[in-house]
């Protein structure tokens, strides 16, 4: 099993530590950070927290209303960009739109998925 293969780190970090713990000292300025899913659930806190050490936070997002909602306050409105990682043609055009604008990327997080839930015809439905 996995678990018998994985060794603590010794970092001084744990389940409860909070993100500004993490960051303390750290000075993000001049840095920019592209976070999928950086506007919901943990990515809106890695968000929160990587603006909050000086980076420029980037955030793709399928539903741009929401996100904008949910950012007000923490990332401008035009860091704030449409994009559906569904839709292989949204995925290009928001890298082609970020290549042309010749920013460099420091710090790629793939915070957001796609999730898949499959039904088997053979099995019973049953409720989740």
């Amino acid at each position: 099993m996995i678990s018998k293969l994985q060794k603590p780190l010794g970092s001084g970090f744990g389940q409860k530590t909070e993100p500004n713990e993490i960051l303390e000292n750290i000075n993000l300025s001049n840095k920019t950070i592209i976070i999928t899913g950086g506007y919901s659930g943990i990515g809106l806190e890695t968000t929160k927290s990587l603006k909050s050490c000086g980076a420029r936070v980037i955030v793709p997002a399928k539903r741009v209303e929401v996100a904008i909602e949910r950012l007000e306050g923490i990332i401008p409105k035009e860091d704030i960009i449409k994009m559906d990682l569904e839709d292989l043609d949204s995925v290009q055009q928001f890298t082609d739109s970020f290549k042309e604008e010749n920013i460099p990327l420091d710090i790629l997080i793939n915070n957001a998925g796609i999730m898949l839930s499959l039904i088997h015809i053979s099995e019973p439905t049953r409720p989740y």
